[in-house]
């Protein structure tokens, strides 16, 4: 993880860091070419969590079908069982997220002020 970006999600502990680095890795390699971009947003980012607080990434890819959905909680999954980190993605198709973006949505309001973002294709 770039150290811009460890900088920017100071409020992760070392467990965290590792956690999310490993679902950026597995979710690229899951979704290849699907995928558009990861960005963590959420309490941790901004700094407001508690104990019970998970690590909310939103996941965009360029086609939303339930195997890609299923790839993803199956990537969450194994990594609150193996790390002890619970990791809630957001998945949503491009044209999901222009429809937030156009309505403005909290979603799309909460990720303009806050996200940080982990990965971006080219």
């Amino acid at each position: 993880m770039p150290a811009f970006v460890l900088k920017t999600l100071k409020f992760l502990n070392p467990d965290e860091r590792n956690a999310v680095e490993i679902f950026e890795g597995r979710v690229k390699e899951a979704l290849s070419d699907n995928l558009m971009a990861l960005e963590v947003f959420g309490s941790k980012v901004r700094g407001d969590f508690d104990a019970e607080s998970d690590i909310d990434v939103f996941v965009l890819v360029k086609t939303f079908t339930p195997d890609v959905m299923t790839a993803v909680a199956a990537i969450s999954s194994d990594i609150s069982i193996d790390c002890g980190v619970l990791i809630s993605p957001v998945v949503l198709s491009d044209d999901e997220y222009d429809k937030n973006l156009r309505s403005n949505t909290f979603f799309s309001q909460e990720l303009k002020s806050c996200g940080v973002l982990l990965y971006e294709r080219a």
